[in-house]
């Protein structure tokens, strides 16, 4: 017999998977005893060698370089957009180019609201010296 699952070769009177745990249906089921599943513990990893490219973590380095890289004018704001994107298959390098870019904007925003209120400013203190109050 097989596992559902992960297509193990298993012995017919089996109620689990030895490979991956799972609960196997039994040839006679008024024979078979249920039994609870029970959850498998995560995969973990332990050399970042055996991680997929999409995943592999930036060290500091990394990350000092590529905020350097992303505070170029006009070069580094095209690099951090096409990043933010999915301009690289790296995960943690899109995530950090749209966090950077998060800052771009509220950079932005708060540059646009201070301009407005220079302006309004500007043109309060205008009609104020027009009036001849200074």
């Amino acid at each position: 017999m097989n596992c559902s699952k992960c297509g193990n070769t298993i012995q017919d009177d089996a109620t689990f998977c030895t490979s991956c745990g799972e609960t196997v249906q039994a040839a006679n089921p008024a024979h078979s005893i249920p039994t609870p599943h029970i959850p498998q513990a995560p995969v973990s990893i332990t050399n970042e060698n055996q991680l997929p490219d999409k995943f592999k973590p930036m060290g500091a380095w990394s990350y000092f370089g590529h905020s350097l890289l992303f505070s170029i004018p006009v070069v580094g704001t095209i690099l951090l957009i096409i990043f933010a994107l999915g301009g690289t298959r790296n995960i943690n390098k899109r995530n950090f180019a749209r966090s950077y870019f998060c800052g771009y904007l509220l950079i932005a925003i708060i540059a646009i609201i201070l301009i407005i209120l220079a302006a309004a400013g500007a043109i309060s203190f205008a009609s104020l010296t027009e009036a001849g109050i200074y």
